[in-house]
Formats: structure tokens, sequence, C-alpha cells
């Protein structure tokens, strides 16, 4: 119980490889792993795996899922911040499947799913997410909030650049201060919805 319970059998020999099994749970901010495009990430990890193959080619397999996680990430001139994650996901190889992923952000929901590739890879480690949007509030600049609907890609090629956001974004609505210069808050929402690509971005209105 508590933050950490984690049981690890079996062994790991540089001739034989891995015949090892993790099961358990703890806060996926001690996993060890650097997550440079995020600015925070914690949540209850709970999973059962088992670790085959050549000593310097671990294989993972088996289902991990998460609650009460939550991530904050750089988008454009804001900080995306996700609460109440859940996930359900499964281990096959280097990479991890995300079956579902669900998650509270602002007064609305995400849901999702998508791969993680190149777990060992450290900077080669890849990601794509497709997320729907469900009446999500963001804050592009100080003194606004908007509430958006549609489809989206996150997508990070590597460690090494920046996260892109794509997809069809819908501005269901928008509260802002009069004293806020419209100009700064269409160029704060256009970095927000395409991240450093515009490509392949679509807006409804």
């Amino acid at each position: 119980s508590g933050e950490r319970d984690i049981s690890l059998t079996g062994y790991v020999d540089r001739e034989v490889g891995w015949r090892t099994k993790l099961s358990g749970q703890w806060d996926i901010a001690n996993l060890g792993f650097a997550f440079p495009a995020l600015e925070q990430v914690s949540g209850m990890v709970v999973a059962d795996i088992a670790i085959s193959g050549a000593w310097d080619e671990p294989s993972l397999s088996g289902p991990v899922s998460m609650t009460g996680g939550s991530i904050s990430l750089p988008l454009g001139s804001t900080v995306v911040g996700v609460s109440g994650i859940a996930l359900h996901a499964r281990f096959i190889g280097d990479a991890i499947i995300v079956y579902e992923l669900s998650g509270t952000l602002g007064d609305g929901q995400l849901v999702g799913s998508g791969e993680v590739a190149g777990l060992f890879e450290g900077s080669n480690r890849s990601a794509v997410l497709n997320f729907e949007l469900d009446q999500a509030t963001l804050e592009p600049v100080d003194g606004m909030s908007v509430v958006l609907g549609g489809d989206v890609k996150l997508k990070q090629a590597s460690q090494n650049v920046p996260i892109q956001l794509t997809g069809e974004i819908h501005l269901l609505s928008g509260v802002y201060e009069d004293t806020i210069d419209l100009i700064r808050i269409l160029r704060s929402l256009t970095q927000v919805i395409v991240g450093r690509d515009s490509s392949g971005v679509g807006a409804a209105s």
C-alpha cells in the first residue's frame, strides 16, 4: 500500500537476458524516465509486466493502468494542465499502446488513445495520441478563457523536437476582458491549437 508497492521476481543475465516480472503500483513521477516536453507528470500506476529478451534489448508485455494522474505541458504561450487522468494500456515490446485515456481539462473532458514508442531509446522516444475534446477550457492569455471541442492529434517525433498539435478545433465560447489586445488573443490561440506546425489544421466555427 501507499505510494510504492512493487514486486520484482525472476532474474536478468548478460548471456541469457531478461526473465523478469514486475508487478505492483507506484507514482509515475518516480519512474525515472525523462519527459522534457512536459512541465509536470504524476499519477498512480498499477502494472503486471513480464520483461524478456536480450540484455541490451528488453521487451515488455502486460497491462498497465493509471488513476488520479495529472500532466502539465507548454503549448504556444500557455501551459495546459490535465487532471483526473485515467489510463488503460498495454506494454508490447518497447512500446506502450494506449487503449483509453481520459481526463479533465478545465471544466470539460478529453478522451483519447494512441501509442508511445521507443521507450528505451532515450531521445528517440516518440508519441502519437488522438484526443476528442468536449467542453475543454483553456486560458491562452491572462484574463481570457475559451471553451473548445473537436478532434486533435498530439505528436512528438522525438524527445528533441516540440510537441505538435493538429486537427479540427471548434471554438464554442470565450470570455475576455476589454483591455486585452485582440491581435494578441488570436496569435496566442493559434499557437495553442497548432503548436509549431500549422500544416493540416482546420478550424470550424
